[in-house]
């Protein structure tokens, strides 16, 4: 089902602000052209549920001003607005259960997309932590190759010394220098690439901030939805009450 709704939304064209067709591709990033898209959508979505009320409005203020006098046609009446009703229930109810859905299943991908987010930011984090750390060892054992350079051209010159041997030490020394300053320089390329993977932090403070809003949004939406419940349960009531005794009469 999930799946379905994926490909489903996938299918729908995005447009940017300039009503130009950019790919379908997720990118995260509140000035990005998806983003866009998206306000887009529910900017259509949103124009589309006002129509829809404006409809319903203006055909219960009309069916409210337009009044039979013969009883069967106010019966017929009755009949066919509990029918229109009872079926607005029942799609309710089901875009209702799609919406719950929906949200269980954003609810646990969001989660779970925070966690593996976590874990991948604690590993990049010990990653740079042990770069530093080869990087510091490198710098002492260079500090150390260097002295012992030092000593070596030292004692050189004392008298009495094999010259092939300080010659094949001095070779060395200077080969463990060169692996040195290249293992060096490809720790200090690998810290470059782990310090440009830091969006990861700003990717989880994002999906952070989604949840907080969708958590936000969803307990408004039952508190309002609760008082609206209980401001309607009157006005439904009498309303109901008036038909029910123009019909018997």
């Amino acid at each position: 089902m999930l799946d379905i709704l994926i490909s489903i939304f996938t299918f729908i064209p995005h447009f940017n602000f300039q009503f130009k067709r950019i790919p379908n591709s997720f990118e995260l990033s509140w000035r990005s052209e998806y983003a866009q898209s998206l306000a887009l959508l529910a900017a259509a979505c949103g124009i589309v549920t006002l129509l829809l009320l404006l409809t319903i409005v203006i055909t219960w203020i009309c069916q409210c001003c337009s009044r039979e006098e013969t009883a069967g046609k106010s019966r017929r009446k009755v009949r066919r607005l509990s029918t229109v009703l009872f079926i607005l229930s029942v799609l309710c109810f089901v875009f209702l259960g799609l919406c719950l859905f929906g949200n269980e299943h954003i609810n646990r991908g969001v989660t779970k997309s925070l966690n593996g987010l976590a874990d991948v930011n604690r590993g990049f984090k010990l990653a740079i932590a042990q770069t530093n750390s080869l990087n510091d060892t490198c710098q002492n054992a260079s500090l150390h190759i260097k002295n012992l350079e030092d000593i070596v051209h030292l004692k050189s010159k004392a008298q009495g010394i094999n010259e092939t041997l300080v010659t094949q030490v001095d070779t060395v020394l200077t080969y463990i220098s060169d692996g040195m300053d290249t293992v060096r320089e490809k720790l200090n390329r690998l810290q470059k690439t782990l310090a440009e993977v830091s969006f990861l932090e700003s990717a989880e403070v994002y999906g952070e901030r989604i949840e907080l809003e969708r958590l936000i949004i969803e307990g408004s939406s039952d508190v309002l939805c609760t008082e609206r419940t209980h401001s309607y349960q009157p006005i439904i009531g009498n309303w109901y009450i008036q038909e029910v005794a123009m019909v018997r009469t």
